[in-house]
This record gives structure tokens, sequence and C-alpha cells, in this order.
């Protein structure tokens, strides 16, 4: 059976539309963190936990470090 090339998510289905995201280090927080999050959300938080100034344009929220 032929398959197509790559992978795709975004199905309604709860298994494609959860994901985890795992991030430690110096300067990070410990703990547990749940609850909604989106791939929008990932630059303003490693920008927050950099202590940097947040680009012009762009979107999301700091998860934590902000």
């Amino acid at each position: 059976m032929a398959r197509p090339e790559g992978t795709a998510w975004g199905s309604p289905y709860r298994y494609d539309r959860r994901e985890t995201l795992v991030s430690w280090g110096p300067g990070v927080p410990g703990g547990r963190r749940r609850g909604p999050a989106s791939a929008l959300d990932v630059l303003p938080t490693l920008f927050g936990l950099l202590h940097l100034s947040r680009p012009e344009g762009v979107t999301g929220r700091a998860l934590l470090g902000e």
C-alpha cells in the first residue's frame, strides 16, 4: 500500500489536539502547568525565559518566565 509523504495534525480528535511541552535549564521554574496552550505560545515563552523583549508581531502568550 502506498503511503503519502509527510504527516499532518489538527484533526478534531482529542488525541490530535494535545501535546506536551517540556522545558528545563537554569532560570526555568520547576512545576507543572496544566491548561490550554498553543504552538504560538512557544516563542513568547522562550523570550520571557531569556528576559528579551518580544518582537513586534509575535502573537501568543508566555507560559512562564515573563
